[in-house]
């Protein structure tokens, strides 16, 4: 297959299945296969040769391509033998049936229904079990109709006879009416069909209701009539019990002593039961010889009809022709028995469902029919498959179970070696499996992560595949349910080798080595293309103390709060979450433009769910109020969620939304969005709150971008008032309310905004928002004590007109109109109308409108609040630079800064070269917004220091600890919610940490040097 017709498989077939096969470099095509072995060309042109464990998920019994089937198949088709001869004689299809008859082990005959699948013979027996129902109910509902015939009767010819009590004061036909209504109420019981928990027996309707995994039967629930009742598997009692709730009562009547009563009895609604002697897709469980037997005596009692599905286990696999032959139940005690994949030697589709003669109503075959059922070729296939595994007194498949003895026995040393890594080995002949550990106690993230999520299985698929060129399977249960069950199949052909067995077993056993020492690197460096077959080398020990969580009981009815972290670049994953991916290197490939490192996450993130990173417990000395914090970690970089903010967005926030209920399960009040998970949900709005509060923490972020401006200012010795301001990215959301608070202290600032449509209309709205905050400022600020923007605006725009502030007009806007219209004229006048609510008793709410528009009629250009697009511009005049954008690449020039300026970039990624802090000297460059606990405390998150927070986390702790539980900063946050939670801050012990510079803490010596540049 070319790798267009690859791409084409993964865009027009399994656009999901591809994506996970991409990710684990299994979106291989195989272009032929014999034996155990299948071969595919790599990247290179080069075929390579894998042995197949996998099986074809029980199919390959006897290898892939078996000589003597290929050729017995073509013989037929050499000989042009009719493959659709529907409604004439199937001699070959007579033949497979007469042979499958001769090999059952029962004395009864079989009748077999051939069929194209596996789920299409589990349809099949349902609709047998279903059909036989439905006779034994009008067979029941005929009884019912002679009963009520023969009462009636004998009460024409016995007026005298006394009617139950509930029926004496009416009459013998409202009784028999009574009685007769239970046939509607027959007619309408939904079958039941009993089957176990883990099963599988397919995917069309039928099928996937009696199939255990749930996430394959939710979405089309239904569509199917049958009424499932799930049972344990290898719990005989649970099977009663589940019997006995699906009898009904039926009612009839009888005659006796001159009396006519009501008798009830009991009628078995359960249309079948149906399991697998070995359950496969669930995991490799084996029925146990007292389960089987206790079934079979289950059966005698109630007379449902049993259903043995060996679809995987049969022809063979387990060591037995029927892997129910290990059990020792009476083969005729089981009413159907199922058989598909290899009965097709691995090379036809057919299915064939046996069922007892006795029980075989010959109608079903005319009801029960398919196009392609009983065609020669698929018949003569299973002849041959069924004609090499009975030779020579069944040797093939005696063999199976001596080398199923020999791999299980190997497997069960391994087990014994790595006791934290093998939890289970379980298997019968060639059709085993290994369970791995949940990993919980690894102190690698790799394996700790794809332990809980339940997706080691699959990267262990991909190991064995790279590093050893053996291919196995994971059960779909797992990829399907994202269920914490780590599992790999291991059914191989009759015709394994022993030495194939030990290289299983080696692979394996430098698999668990690497579990054991947490070196992810050497288990997943395949991802990226840096397998190395045959040649693995010494495994280097990465293991370290495992984290544990708190168990404080003081904090046992703290209130609860739940935050979202992710790393900010692909280093900090390499470097702080998992050691030994430090080896995966930094340099950028000219070609791809990427690293090994982000290679190899951009296909790991995906697989990886958000999960509980870290606990803690924070307390507030001053007022003692306590929170118990969660950290959820959403494991996608900065980069990663622009590239997929650009490219599939709504993927990305279901992604957070996912954190967010992991969050709601955890118990969480609020949750915090930390970084950029606050940006690509527009600042949480895209989230649904409907379980837990939210809140971007975007305004303490903003408080301490404010506050470390004002500290850096005091340090610098830097006169405010006099000063030039610039904010990059003022149309977003902290980037407005963070001019509007400068605004307070400086006079004249730039609002800057990149070159998309309407960014120039937008900040002009922020700069309106920022006039309101100056007139409220002004508003309750003694004049003595204005400065910045409120200052200039009173001198300016107010001071003019300051006689609409006598007493006499005070709150009385009829005096303050009279008194416009008698002294101001033209200019004057408009101005004095646009701001006269200044003086109200409450200002318009368009207040900030009013004053925008005033001062452009005054100064034609506003001199105080100047929106542009053009950041040089901008950033040459400012002595205070703040930038808060989302762009995915670096905006700003070093070159563009003036010398002296206070710079403070909290861009996510950075905006600003690093240039900025190595090359300007002159240049106070500051990594402010990070605040400080109310208690020295390691939070144990990457990048933050001892006793520091970040400030959206801050203010989630500040909800929580003050029950401000609330959507706070919800979308677009205000300068009101800013100063708000500043406050609330302030009172729990929380503040602006220490300002860093250049790494270190800045000092009023290091402003100095900065100023003397």
């Amino acid at each position: 297959m070319t790798q267009n017709a690859s791409a084409n498989w993964g865009r027009f077939v399994k656009p999901e299945m591809h994506t996970l096969l991409k990710a684990l470099r299994l979106d291989v095509a195989y272009h032929r296969a014999s034996g155990d072995y299948m071969y595919y060309y790599n990247e290179k042109g080069e075929e390579i040769r894998v042995t197949d464990f996998a099986g074809g998920m029980g199919a390959t019994v006897l290898g892939h391509n078996h000589p003597e089937i290929s050729k017995a198949r073509l013989d037929a088709m050499s000989a042009e033998t009719p493959m659709h001869a529907q409604g004439s004689v199937r001699n070959a299809a007579g033949d497979l049936a007469a042979k499958l008859d001769e090999l059952f082990p029962g004395k009864e005959p079989r009748i077999t229904i051939f069929t194209n699948s596996g789920t299409e013979t589990v349809e099949c027996a349902l609709k047998h079990a279903e059909f036989n129902r439905v006779q034994k109910l009008a067979a029941l509902g005929r009884r019912i109709y002679r009963n009520c015939n023969e009462i009636r009767e004998y009460y024409r010819l016995h007026h005298d006879a006394q009617l139950p009590r509930a029926y004496r004061e009416l009459d013998i036909e409202t009784l028999i009416g009574d009685i007769m209504a239970q046939l509607v109420t027959l007619r309408s019981l939904r079958p039941v069909v009993i089957a176990a928990e883990r099963s599988f027996h397919g995917k069309t309707t039928g099928s996937l209701r009696i199939t255990g995994n749930p996430a394959y039967r939710e979405a089309f629930a239904l569509l199917s009539g049958i009424e499932a009742r799930f049972v344990k598997y290898n719990d005989a009692d649970d099977l009663r019990r589940a019997l006995e709730k699906s009898y009904v009562g039926v009612k009839f009547l009888e005659h006796r002593n001159g009396a006519i009563r009501v008798t009830e009895e009991k009628f078995l609604n359960a249309a079948a039961f149906i399991m697998e002697p070995v359950q496969g897709e669930g995991g490799i469980h084996i029925a146990s010889k007292s389960y089987m037997k206790a079934v079979e005596k289950l059966r005698a009692r109630h007379g449902f009809e049993w259903v043995l599905d060996e679809i995987q286990s049969g022809m063979g696999r387990t060591g037995r022709l029927f892997a129910f032959e290990h059990s020792g139940v009476d083969p005729d005690s089981i009413d159907y028995v199922l058989l598909s994949k290899a009965l097709g030697g691995a090379q036809s589709k057919i299915g064939a469902m046996m069922v007892r003669k006795s029980i075989h109503d010959g109608r079903f075959g005319l009801l029960h029919t398919s196009t392609f059922a009983e065609d020669e070729e698929s018949a003569i296939a299973g002849l041959k498959s069924l004609e090499i595994l009975t030779r020579n007194n069944a040797r093939l498949v005696q063999g199976a179970q001596e080398k199923g003895q020999y791999l299980l026995g190997e497997l069960e040393k391994l087990k014994e070696k790595y006791p934290e890594v093998i939890t289970s080995v379980r298997g019968i002949g060639l059709m085993a499996a290994v369970e791995f550990s949940l990993f919980s106690n690894n102190s690698s993230l790799f394996f700790n992560r794809s332990g809980a999520q339940g997706v080691f299985g699959s990267l262990l698929t991909g190991y064995l595949f790279h590093e050893h060129r053996i291919r196995t399977t994971p059960p779909l249960n797992a990829l399907v349910s994202h269920a914490p069950y780590n599992l790999i199949r291991i059914e191989p052909s009759l015709y394994i080798s022993r030495k194939e067995i030990d290289r299983l077993i080696h692979a394996l056993d430098l698999a668990c080595e690497m579990v054991t020492k947490c070196n992810a690197y050497m288990f997943s460096k395949y991802i990226v293309n840096l397998e190395t077959p045959g040649h693995t080398g010494e495994i280097e020990d990465f293991s370290r103390p495992v984290y544990t969580p708190p168990d404080d009981p003081a904090f046992k009815n703290a209130r609860r709060m739940t935050f979202l972290i992710h790393p900010l670049d692909i280093d900090q994953v390499m470097e702080e979450f998992d050691p030994s991916m430090n080896r995966f290197r930094k340099d950028v490939d000219e070609e791809t433009g990427l690293s090994e490192r982000e290679r190899y996450w951009d296909m790991l993130a995906p697989l990886m769910e958000s999960f509980v990173y870290r606990i803690v417990n924070v307390k507030s000395p001053r007022t003692g109020d306590k929170v118990h914090a969660k950290f959820i970690a959403f494991l996608y970089t900065t980069k990663q969620m622009n590239q997929l903010r650009r490219k599939n967005p709504q993927a990305l926030v279901q992604g957070v939304q996912k954190a967010v209920d992991l969050a709601a399960c955890e118990g969480g009040d609020i949750v915090g969005l930390g970084a950029f998970t606050s940006i690509v949900t527009h600042n949480g709005l895209d989230l649904d709150d409907t379980y837990i509060r939210i809140t971007s923490g975007n305004s303490y972020t903003t408080a301490l971008i404010w506050q470390s401006i004002l500290k850096a200012a005091q340090y610098m010795e830097t006169d405010l008032n006099a000063c030039v301001g610039a904010v990059v990215g003022a149309a977003g959301n902290i980037g407005s309310v963070t001019a509007s608070l400068l605004s307070e202290d400086i006079p004249k600032i730039y609002l800057i905004g990149r070159g998309r449509p309407g960014v120039l209309n937008d900040m002009r709205d922020v700069a309106r928002a920022i006039y309101a905050d100056a007139v409220d400022i002004i508003r309750t600020t003694p004049p003595e004590k204005l400065k910045g923007l409120p200052a200039a605006l009173a001198r300016d725009l107010l001071l003019p007109y300051m006689a609409l502030n006598s007493r006499e007009f005070r709150f009385n806007p009829e005096a303050i109109d009279d008194f416009i219209k008698k002294n101001y004229k033209g200019r004057d006048a408009r101005i004095a109308n646009l701001i006269k609510s200044v003086f109200y008793r409450r200002p318009d709410e368009n207040i900030g409108d009013c004053v925008y528009e005033a001062i452009r009629i005054k100064h034609v250009r506003d001199p105080y609040l100047i929106p542009t697009t053009n950041i040089e511009r901008g950033l040459r005049e400012a002595d205070i630079v703040v930038s808060a954008v989302s762009a995915h690449t670096q905006i700003i020039d070093t070159a563009w800064i003036k010398p002296g300026a206070i710079v403070n970039d909290v861009s996510l990624p950075p905006s600003i070269s690093l240039d900025l802090y190595r090359n300007r000297p002159d240049v106070l460059a500051i990594q402010g917004g990070i605040g400080h606990l109310p208690e020295y405390l390691d939070l144990g998150i990457p990048g933050l220091a001892v006793g520091a927070t970040l400030g959206c986390m801050a203010e989630t702790f500040i909800l929580t600890m003050m029950n401000m539980i609330d959507n706070y900063s919800f979308g677009k946050i205000t300068r009101q919610q800013v100063v708000k939670i500043w406050e609330a801050g302030r009172i729990l012990g929380f503040g602006l940490a220490a300002i860093k510079y250049k790494d270190m803490k800045l000092t009023r010596e290091l402003a100095r040097q900065v100023r003397e540049k």
